[in-house]
């Protein structure tokens, strides 16, 4: 049984790194890591299965919830679905990617998450990740750390307190353009990361979040990939039309599950 393992957060915070970390596939850059500000991540992607601890694992990384300030509810609505259907089996943990402080930017990608798959029952399998932390390997500093995010505000002791911990890592660039020296080192940093991490998924994250509503947007979003295959290669004079109609019908299908799960008040949200 492969364990799936949802990566979300905003741009620039690390969130495609510590995939490619988790997966060790950071020298072929499979996740897509970039350095500027601008998402890398425009479709879920997801890593072949792993071992580790005896156990199976899978990465996916899904486009950030920050990084939708540009793109339409429908769009948003299609991701949503599409990394849904990158995990017949079910979510195992999401691990919520934070760079530095967690400011309000944070808090309110992380409720957008919230609200966007269900009510809070999903904290409970959501695990928060601060990275760029250089004293990652620091116990001591990384628990001084966590008494210094408490003080932050209540929402933020809320967030804290609803997850399952908060974990430290720290994924430098180990790419052509550093130095000899300094990619060893990032390597073995991004090592001591990786081990971090699953270490505290086997102990912690071995249950399946009971999300009713899955199968269901599992199955509309499969028909969706299938149809849409068929209409790009046919010649059909009317493809596109075709194309933004069959768009429209699942996302309208992914809405209408999720609307089974979510409070009114969240689906109302998602209109705004």
């Amino acid at each position: 049984m492969v364990n799936n393992i949802l990566i979300i957060g905003i741009t620039g915070n690390g969130k495609s790194a510590l995939a490619n970390t988790l997966s060790d596939t950071s020298n072929d850059n499979k996740f897509g890591e970039g350095n500027a500000a601008i998402s890398q991540t425009k479709d879920s992607q997801k890593s072949d299965e792993f071992p580790w601890n005896e156990k199976s694992y899978r990465i996916i990384d899904n486009i950030g919830f920050g990084d939708t300030n540009n793109i339409s509810e429908e769009d948003i609505l299609l991701k949503i679905g599409e990394g849904i259907h990158s995990a017949k089996e079910g979510i195992n943990q999401v691990l919520f990617v934070f760079g530095g402080r967690f400011g309000p930017e944070h808090a309110a990608a992380f409720n957008m998450f919230k609200g966007f798959i269900s009510e809070s029952g999903i904290t409970k399998f959501t695990t928060l990740v601060r990275t760029n932390f250089s004293n990652f390997r620091n116990p001591e500093k990384c628990e001084a750390d966590r008494q210094d995010l408490l003080k932050q505000n209540q929402e933020l002791v809320e967030i804290i307190s609803s997850c399952n911990g908060t974990i430290y890592v720290d994924n430098p660039p180990i790419s052509a353009g550093t130095d000899e020296r300094r990619a060893k080192l990032n390597k073995k940093k991004r090592e001591d990361s990786r081990r971090i991490v699953l270490d505290h998924l086997a102990e912690n994250c071995q249950k399946i979040y009971p999300f009713g509503e899955w199968n269901g947007i599992y199955v509309a979003v499969d028909n969706y990939i299938k149809e849409r295959e068929k209409i790009t290669e046919s010649n059909s004079p009317t493809k596109e039309e075709e194309l933004n109609k069959l768009k429209s019908e699942v996302t309208a299908s992914i809405k209408l599950h999720l609307a089974k799960e979510l409070p009114v008040a969240a689906i109302e949200y998602m209109k705004k």
